[in-house]
């Protein structure tokens, strides 16, 4: 039992005026509106009754939502939009649960192997493991149930762009989509990082480009080959000169929907993240991609076949 109240003792327990209306505090100190202060009792019952008699949020659900308030916009934009589609999913998938304890490993490969498309379901998993790491830290799980449940097998998309496809495509391509297409090629970098390149992260002195990988966090310093110089020499020798390197036909930075809208209507018969496995493929080594596991790097983006001596 509370401590008597100092004044209103006319109002039931946790509930409290301010600014002309009634409010009920729960237990986490979360404030629900009543009704105005007018000193009708029955509509303040009335509220009340109304308020208990909603359905409680679950532990699962609010785990979901801090999730996505306090992690999900950290993401780069591309990252995100993926995620948000994804938990929109997962939202459907666990509206049976109704605390994060209650997802064991069992669960996690009934999602693997009761979802239709085996691909999106290691992803849903995947997100759903970030999820659940991001619980335990906060202390609404004890463990992370993803762990050790492996995922279904993936093929490598194993598109490899020759130099025939990807000279055709820039050649009718406009200029500053070209522009993208070679320095996509020469740095091996993912599209959300060269359309943010700034000048300011290319020492000419030193030959390096400074990067900082937006999806990983990964800093690379990149030695500029003659190519890539040349390159970015002509670039900014242009007549408009922005604080990004890459720019639009108008001068302005290029946005990520607006460069995908320009890709899409080129219609250039492969994706434009396909590009960095191409560099990957042609570079000696593709240690520029900034892969810190040399597995994805050989799976994903050396897709050249190897040559191999015969006997």
């Amino acid at each position: 039992m509370g401590r008597p109240r100092r004044s209103r003792p006319d109002l039931p327990q946790r509930v409290y005026s301010r600014c002309g209306r009634l409010y009920y505090v729960d237990v986490p100190g979360k404030w629900h509106a009543l009704c105005a202060d007018d000193g009708n009792r029955s509509a303040l019952f009335e509220a009340l009754a109304k308020l208990h008699a909603a359905p409680q949020r679950s532990a699962m659900e609010d785990l979901l939502d801090r999730w996505e308030r306090d992690v999900l916009p950290r993401k780069s934009e591309r990252t995100g939009q993926a995620y948000g589609r994804q938990l929109r999913i997962l939202r459907c998938m666990l509206v049976q649960f109704t605390h994060p304890k209650q997802i064991t490993p069992p669960i996690v490969a009934q999602i693997l192997d009761g979802y239709g498309a085996p691909v999106m379901a290691n992803r849903l998993v995947a997100l759903l493991s970030t999820i659940m790491t991001s619980a335990v830290r906060w202390g609404l799980a004890p463990s992370n149930p993803c762990l050790g449940v492996s995922r279904n097998k993936e093929r490598p998309a194993g598109v490899l762009v020759t130099d025939e496809q990807f000279t055709r495509v820039a050649k009718r391509a406009s200029r500053e989509v070209a522009d993208a297409m070679w320095l996509a090629y020469r740095t091996g970098q993912r599209q959300g990082d060269l359309l943010s390149l700034r000048w300011t992260q290319i020492d000419w002195d030193a030959g390096r480009i400074y990067w900082r990988q937006s999806k990983t966090g990964t800093e690379l310093h990149q030695v500029m080959s003659a190519e890539l110089r040349t390159l970015l020499q002509e670039l900014r020798a242009r007549p408009v000169i922005g604080m990004t390197v890459l720019l639009t036909s108008r001068g302005k930075p290029w946005t990520s929907s607006g460069f995908q809208t320009a890709w899409r209507r080129l219609r250039a018969g492969f994706p434009f993240r396909a590009i960095r496995p191409k560099s990957g493929s042609d570079h000696q080594t593709g240690e520029h991609l900034g892969h810190k596991n040399p597995r994805t790097l050989e799976r994903f983006y050396r897709l050249k076949p190897k040559e191999v001596d015969s006997l």
